[in-house]
């Protein structure tokens, strides 16, 4: 199965990085185990994927957002925190 590293970074709805943001895949078109994961002190993340559709949550303090990423393809991914 191909996988590919895809980054990204998470946001506030004023565009400043989001330090500490949770992520979670939500929906996946193929079989995954629970991933979680967090962003750096400048709000980024990276993740290792095999090919398919996945829908990714972040949240932090209330605020949430979401991506969807379709692997390969996606590389830098932008959620916004609202």
């Amino acid at each position: 199965m191909n996988r590919t590293w895809v980054t990204g970074h998470v946001v506030s709805d004023a565009d400043g990085p989001v330090a500490g943001a949770l992520l979670e895949i939500v929906e996946a078109t193929v079989p995954l185990p629970e991933i979680g994961l967090a962003t750096d002190g400048e709000g980024r993340f990276s993740i290792n994927l095999p090919d398919g559709t996945f829908r990714l949550r972040a949240h932090r303090g209330g605020l949430r957002g979401e991506a969807t990423l379709d692997v390969p393809g996606a590389r830098d991914v932008r959620i916004v925190l609202r």
